[in-house]
């Protein structure tokens, strides 16, 4: 199958997309933050029941606060984001989130919220911004410091903000479609 090569705003995107861990010390506009969470409001989810929940965190002690004690000394880097988005997931439904899940072994609310953050990604690189995905932290951690309610579990962590122009990503290394495709 063929890969078209008229210009695709969505595939440029995704094709420019990289995970950033150096950010300016400049704040995201609340527009932008906006439209950020509309773009993950606007995520499918199983049986449309939409179990995501979004913590924006832009405060600067408490940026300082979580990436010092809950990220591990593996992301120390995050303290340079003006920005983290602790995007979590509420089971819903009893038939989706929980029979479903015990039926199917697929833990639908969990995919829900990853799909949402992966709009605010490809959203913030259109908007300018750079973003990177964290999913090693301490839950406990995170979820005493910002007060999230019993029910809530924590997906992942986005750090977004404008790229610091010293730093260059790693160059994207994936495998040809050859290795990942079966087409019958």
């Amino acid at each position: 199958m063929p890969v078209s090569n008229d210009k695709n705003l969505v595939f440029e995107i995704i094709k420019k997309r990289r995970s950033v861990r150096k950010f300016k010390n400049i704040p995201v506009e609340d527009e932008k933050i906006l439209k950020l969470i509309e773009a993950a409001r606007l995520a499918p989810s199983a049986t449309n029941r939409q179990p995501w929940r979004f913590i924006v965190v832009k405060s600067k002690e408490l940026l300082l606060e979580i990436s010092s004690s809950a990220l591990g000394i593996i992301n120390t880097w995050a303290k340079s984001a003006p920005l983290l988005i602790v995007c979590c997931a509420v089971k819903k439904s009893l038939l989706t989130h929980y029979m479903g899940e015990r039926l199917s072994r697929i833990p639908y609310h969990i995919m829900d919220v990853a799909i949402a953050a992966e709009h605010i990604v490809l959203e913030a690189e259109e908007l300018g911004l750079s973003s990177c995905w964290i999913g090693w932290f301490s839950e406990k951690k995170i979820r005493k410091i910002l007060d999230i309610p019993p029910g809530w579990k924590i997906v992942a962590i986005l750090a977004v903000g404008y790229k610091d122009e010293s730093y260059t990503p790693k160059p994207q290394k994936r495998l040809p479609l050859k290795d990942i495709l079966i087409i019958k």
